[in-house]
């Protein structure tokens, strides 16, 4: 077995005890044992060997047990000079010592000075690749050159591949110092380079030499290597070179066997499990499915003979996983083993390939088996790509490519050196990428400002070239210089601003690229004000303007609800700009940033209301960690329509707009894959991806890919470069202050524009005092492990201001009210997430000083009762969101709704509502009364979570939705569950709440499809045909009510619905890692939902709590008291306790709610306890006290009884004396007649010893001889007469015969006849005559035999037969080859 311990630990354990069945079966000899409950044969030569390659990624160590069974045998290193010289021998080297000595000697060399990448190896396998690229020269060049040539030759060619630029001079000198003197010999490409020069430009590519010569570098690898790699770090154009690689062999196909058309089978193997890569066997079935790449290798291997190269092109990240399966491929065995048994073996034309950005996590028995061809950008440039760009100008703008090109070579390189190295990168980025995106935001905006069609009227030449000069300074601005955060756009304003000045750059900014001797400057400079980030040109008069001249007409309907409100800002268009002068050119954009930055409403605002829906059609989703490529290729394909056979799309003449949120969200495996962002890059690189059920390439059309993510870092990985870099990226900043007082205040001045003067001229205060909270709490609460949920953004903002919006005209009648609204707002949106007092009084606090640095007043002038409460259903009179005045009112109110709720619900609660309890139903209420409310209670377990959101439901009017967890509880009833929770909500529009707990969540997909639903209300791939059918009957009609016509809009409308309807309701525990984790992994929980921390109950909670649970206890009122107050210091001195213990030993122990409960149920069962037992002893007492009573007149009674029976007593002892006198006589009489007996036994005892002994010897023999009893009888009673008569008739009869006649002669008593002996002088015994006639002669013989006395045999008869026990003549077996009935009666 190779590569042995590739199998995991718990497999191997398996595997020790079958070899150890195996081991002991050849070891007892056996032909056949059970092995794994089946009978097989064993073949006694059979032997297990394995080999391994132990200590790195992908190996497990090999358990003690099955260590054991097996003798290791290490490897030494061989000599590779011997090897060499061997093999080059072979080839027909005269002069192989030497050459093999400097091939080992080179590989030596490099691994010691060059530097270490992974790529590398310079192993056996390595020297394997140079002896045999030598041994191709040696064929090919025959002597025309001499043989240290052709092996440098050779050399060259394999190693040059794979080594980075830095290391190409070192390895040129290694060769040098080893071949002095040897000039290499012009390479035979010729042919090669003039076909790769012509099809490169047809690709739109420029043949520049570095390219070309990786080509060629390519080419000499599949040569020598069947498997091998294509390594850098995109773009660096590994897939260009393969492409043009393969055009070029089929244009030398001449029908030879090296120059044929090739045949590609592309996949990527991370966007699809190891299973559906290779194949697997279902579980229930064992029905095996073939793997997309098991069916490619199948047809490669078929393909054999047709004249083509079969390329098997793997272009994805190799770990040390699913690429060890391919070990097997990649040596010298060229065979795929799957798992179904089937061996395919490679033909000699195929040629596995791989394609990756870097082997940080491959294994060197990976790296070892494959040849290397490495791509580096400095290998290119960014100059080609600016090339070839420019060769595909429209037609009208292709003259002015001296113009753009002098722009490209003025600013590329200083512009690049300046965001590699002066600012900081918030998303790693490189060279090409973001040339790339300089020049597809460049011919976008050419595109959208310059006439290029030839049927419309052309601008003048002046025009046109300062439109190219301007739009070129744009794009310089939003693809170099929008990649870095606040500080680094500083520098970058200053550095752009002077760079379109004409001025050198070099020495005032330490640059290290020169300046060109000529720089131009910009046709139009950027203004002095403001920054180069604040201006565009304007079209028609061709000068900056700043972008908020495009902010026009901005009125909010009178009817708006504020959520709907977007407010646009410089932020907003701007990005808005950018972003739809790149879909209309069909390049797929990315925006990242920090959380509420705008990037998703700026996106779906887009999408909603800016692009035609004639010509565009959108989808939506959002990633979680736990997303996956199957859910991710489901999502999309069930938007999709067939166009023909493999090919589908949106409807036909529409593009998809496909924006995907938290697009780094996906977490990555043990080897830092993200399937999801794999499968979408193979859609980016091919066009398609394979089917899962029939793996048939799938190729998706009319697509553009939007997204939108939050900065790697703090749970958000990195999205591998080969990804990015098909995106247009832009850093979206944080929103300045003024961009957030003109958003906020635009609303709230239009929302109070309806309230008294002294109310609406506090908007802007409020906008202010707002913001003023939010630095604050994001500067200084920030998010820790146990503050994890510590996260503000700009929808914190939001909700404060969706607070205030719920109130009336009547509600805020004076200033004062407004201020309180708006601090109630702030602690409800900011506070209830803090944890802690420490924190609360911090808030507290700054509350104080913004309300006073703000509205002027101080804050116990304006808040006359604390805590503020805020609701509309204390007072159903005046049923509107106002201050609550009476907090007992408030009680009693909830009280009522309590005890409506006991008598209607089928499961009562017994629910003590203290002021801290109404707070939190209070605060639940709120949220369920927002539109688009989402609430996250975070307490402990017993904290009252589930129960006081119940009452705030039902308080609130709403249903209450949850799931039933049971035992066989399973994802698919979770999802019927959702299904029928969202008919519901979108299709019968209900209000619900849906509550799910953390001890609701089994699985973390519950949570993942909770998140979705906070996102965009909506569960992808939920719904089946049927489900959509229904969709369709139910919401047609208020779908067209609402002006929504056409299935997808009609879609669309339900989903709106179950997010206007739907209120999820998170109860999680914040005890363990798990909260973290989950914070982490789902954003929205956090994002999307209003926080509320349940802390521990204060002192008047601990109070009311025992006050409800203790007052049917009957005590003393007192007493009652006295009882309460050591609860809740018995409670507070446990907390007391805790925070010690966290402080000294730095771990947390939890102390709930539950465990005061149980406190006092304690408190009552020992009381009731020790009430029982001191009522039960209080019986027992008085039970006493009456039989002492009773006892003290029993004995008064028989004192006289006694008294009177003394004369009685007297006789009876003297009678009793005379006969103690007799009794003493007769006892020593029996003590005589006892010793006499003792004597008699003992001699009993010794003759009963004597008999047992006896018996058991004889039934010994007993047992002996009654089986054979039984089988002499059976043997008499299989004979037949014949056998009889048989022995009878014999003349001279063997001795067993004789033997036999003897020993019946003495049974029946026939006496011998005297005859003279073999010496002729003395008499002897003869049995065999008188036998023959008394006994074998006897027709009853048989009957005889059987009724034979055989338990009366005399004794002398005995004597004589028990010799005969120990006769070997006298054996059955013995005497049955003489006569069977002579046999049968020796029985």
């Amino acid at each position: 077995f190779d590569e042995f311990n590739r199998i995991s630990l718990e497999v191997l354990s398996v595997v020790a005890q079958q070899i150890q069945q195996i081991s002991i079966a050849i070891k007892m000899r056996v032909e056949k044992f059970i092995f794994e409950e089946t009978e097989i044969r064993l073949i006694p030569t059979c032997a297990v060997n394995i080999t391994m390659n132990p200590g790195y990624a992908g190996r497990s160590e090999l358990p003690d047990n099955l260590k054991a069974l097996f003798r290791p045998c290490a490897m030494m290193v061989p000599n590779y000079a011997l090897i060499a010289e061997i093999r080059l021998y072979s080839f027909g080297y005269s002069d192989a010592k030497v050459i093999g000595t400097k091939a080992t000697m080179a590989l030596k060399l490099s691994s010691e000075q060059l530097s270490p990448q992974r790529h590398y190896d310079f192993g056996m396998r390595g020297l394997n690749a140079l002896l045999v690229a030598g041994g191709n020269g040696k064929r090919s060049m025959g002597d025309k050159y001499p043989e240290d040539v052709i092996a440098l030759r050779s050399f060259m060619d394999v190693n040059l591949p794979k080594f980075t630029s830095a290391d190409l001079p070192l390895f040129q000198g290694i060769m040098g110092d080893l071949f002095p003197g040897v000039e290499l010999p012009p390479s035979n490409t010729g042919d090669m380079m003039k076909v790769i020069d012509a099809v490169a430009p047809e690709r739109g590519l420029q043949a520049a030499a570095p390219f070309c010569g990786k080509v060629i570098q390519l080419w000499e690898t599949v040569m020598v290597r069947h498997g091998l790699m294509t390594v850098g770090i995109p773009p660096c154009g590994k897939t260009n070179v393969k492409d043009v690689l393969a055009e070029t062999l089929a244009r030398l196909s001449d029908g030879g066997d090296t120059f044929m058309p090739v045949t590609q089978y592309v996949m990527n193997p991370k966007s699809r499990t190891q299973g559906q890569l290779y194949g697997e066997s279902d579980l229930n079935t064992q029905e095996w499915t073939d793997g997309v790449l098991a069916i490619a290798v199948r047809e490669a291997a078929k393909a054999y003979g047709d004249g083509r190269r079969q390329w098997v092109v793997l272009d994805g990240p190799v770990d040390a996983i699913w690429i060890e399966n391919m070990n097997t491929v990649l040596d010298d065995n060229k065979k795929l083993c799957l798992n179904s048994g089937e061996i395919i073996k490679l033909t000699p034309v195929t040629t596995m390939m791989f394609e990756v950005e870097d082997l940080a996590v491959a294994s060197p028995a990976t790296v070892s088996r494959c040849g290397m061809v490495f791509s580096e950008q400095v290998d290119i440039g960014w100059r080609v790509l600016a090339q070839s760009w420019c060769e595909r100008l429209p037609e009208r703008v292709r003259e002015y490519s001296a113009q753009i090109t002098e722009l490209f070579e003025s600013c590329v390189d200083c512009m690049w050196e300046m965001c590699s190295r002066k600012v900081k990168q918030p998303l790693v980025v490189n060279q090409h990428w973001l040339v790339g995106n300089l020049l597809h935001l460049y011919l976008a905006l050419i595109n959208a400002e310059i006439p290029l069609d030839p049927n419309t009227k052309d601008i003048s030449q002046k025009e046109k070239e300062l439109k190219l000069d301007l739009l070129f300074w744009l794009s310089l601005v939003w693809s170099f210089g929008c990649t870095t955060d606040a500080d680094g756009r500083g520098v970058l304003n200053d550095f752009i601003k002077e760079l379109a000045q004409g001025k050198q750059m070099q020495e005032k900014y330490q640059l290290i690229c020169t300046d060109p001797e000529s720089r131009p400057s910009a046709k139009v400079p950027f203004p002095d004000d403001g920054t180069v980030y604040d201006y565009y040109p304007n079209g028609q008069s061709n000068k900056w303007e700043l972008w908020t001249k495009r902010i026009t007409g901005f009125d909010i309907p009178k009817d708006a609800q504020v959520h709907t409100v977007i407010v646009p800002t410089v932020d907003t268009v701007r990005n808005a700009f950018l972003l739809q002068m790149l879909v209309r050119s069909d390049y797929h954009v990315l925006f990242s940033g920090p959380t509420g930055t705008g990037k998703t409403t700026v996106i779906q605002q887009e999408l909603m209301k800016h692009f035609d829906r004639e010509s565009f059609v959108s989808i939506s989703f959002a990633f979680s960690a736990q997303t996956t490529a199957n859910q991710t290729q489901d999502m999309i394909d069930s938007k999709m329509d067939k166009r023909k056979k493999g090919t589908y799309g949106p409807p036909l003449n529409k593009r998809c707009l496909l924006f995907i949120d938290d697009l780094n969200m996906p977490a990555k495996e043990t080897y830092g894959a993200q399937p999801p962002i794999e499968l979408l890059r193979q859609w980016m690189d091919t066009g398609g991806w394979y089917e899962r059920k029939t793996s048939e390439f799938r190729s998706l059309v009319d697509l553009t890919f939007l997204g939108a993510m939050g900065p790697p870092g703090a749970g958000r990985p990195h999205v591998t470069n080969r990804y990015q870099r098909h995106f247009n990226y832009v850093f979206v900043l944080p929103f300045e202050t003024d961009s957030m007082l003109r958003i906020f205040s635009s609303v709230m001045q239009w929302f109070l524009s309806k309230f008294p003067g002294q109310v609406s001229g506090l908007g802007l205060n409020v906008v202010k005092a707002t913001v003023d909270v939010y630095e604050s709490i994001s500067a200084e609460m920030l998010p820790t492990p146990a503050k994890s949920h510590y996260t503000f953004n700009l929808r914190d903002l939001s909700k404060v201001q969706q607070g205030i919006c719920l109130c009336q005209k009547s509600s805020l009648p004076t200033a004062d009210d407004l201020m309180k609204c708006w601090a109630h707002e702030c602690q409800r949106v900011f506070q209830d997430r803090l944890i802690n007092n420490e924190d609360n009084e911090w808030f507290a606090a700054k509350m104080k000083t913004i309300m006073e640095a703000q509205f002027k007043k101080q804050w116990k002038q304006v808040v006359k009762l604390e805590p503020l409460i805020f609701g509309d259903f204390v007072d159903q009179k005046h049923a509107y969101y106002q201050e609550v005045v009476d907090h007992q009112q408030l009680s009693d109110v909830l009280q009522n709704y309590l005890m409506d709720y006991n008598q209607f619900a089928k499961r009562g609660m017994e629910l003590v509502l203290f002021l801290s309890a109404v707070q939190h139903i209070c605060r639940c209420i709120r949220v369920l009364k927002t539109p688009l409310g989402n609430a996250l209670l975070v307490g402990v377990g017993g904290s009252g979570r589930r129960s006081l959101a119940t009452l705030a439901t039902f308080v609130a009017e709403y249903e209450l939705f949850q799931i039933e967890i049971s035992k066989n509880y399973s994802t698919t009833e979770w999802r019927d569950d959702i299904k029928r929770l969202l008919m519901r909500v979108g299709g019968n529009a209900k209000e619900v709440a849906f509550l799910l707990a953390d001890t609701q969540i089994p699985k973390e997909s519950f949570l993942e499809d909770a998140s979705s639903l906070l996102n965009n209300g909506e569960v992808p791939n939920l719904f089946n045909a049927e489900d959509k059918t229904q969709i369709l009957e139910v919401c047609t009609a208020p779908a067209a009510q609402a002006g929504r016509v056409g299935q997808p809009e009609v879609f669309a409308f339900f989903t709106e619905q179950c997010r206007k309807n739907l209120h999820l309701v998170l109860a999680l525990s914040p005890i363990g890692e798990a909260f973290r984790r989950r914070v982490r992994m789902f954003p929205a929980i956090v994002n999307c939902c209003t926080t509320d921390w349940f802390m521990e109950w204060p002192d008047a909670a601990l109070r009311s709590v025992a006050d409800h649970f203790l007052h049917k206890v009957d005590l003393a009122d007192d007493v009652f008291h006295g009882v309460v107050e050591i609860c809740v210091e018995m409670q507070k001195s446990v907390f007391g306790l805790v925070e010690r213990f966290h402080k000294e030993v730095q771990r947390y122990y939890y102390v709930t709610p539950t465990s005061y409960l149980e406190l006092i149920n304690a408190f009552k069962e020992v009381l009731q306890s020790k009430r029982s037992e001191v009522s039960k002893m209080k019986g027992r007492y008085d039970e006493g006290l009456d039989k002492l009573l009773n006892t003290e007149e029993q004995v008064k009674t028989m004192s006289t009884e006694l008294e009177e029976l003394k004369p009685v007593l007297k006789k009876t002892s003297a009678e009793t004396a005379d006969l103690m006198v007799v009794i003493e006589k007769k006892q020593e009489e029996a003590s005589a007649t006892a010793a006499i007996v003792s004597k008699e036994e003992e001699a009993a005892s010794g003759q009963a010893e004597e008999a047992r002994v006896m018996k058991e010897e004889c039934q010994a023999d007993l047992d002996k001889a009654l089986p054979a009893l039984q089988a002499a009888l059976d043997a008499l009673k299989s004979l037949k007469k014949g056998d009889i008569v048989e022995v009878k008739n014999m003349k001279n009869p063997p001795e067993g015969v004789v033997h036999v006649s003897k020993a019946l002669c003495w049974c029946f008593d026939v006496k011998p006849k005297k005859v003279t002996a073999a010496d002729g002088r003395t008499k002897v015994d003869d049995y065999w005559e008188p036998s023959k006639k008394s006994l074998w002669g006897d027709p009853k013989l048989l009957d005889r035999l059987l009724g034979y006395d055989k338990d009366n045999i005399p004794e002398d008869v005995m004597a004589k037969l028990k010799p005969l026990e120990d006769d070997p003549d006298f054996d059955p077996e013995a005497v049955k080859k003489a006569s069977v009935a002579a046999c049968g009666i020796c029985k």
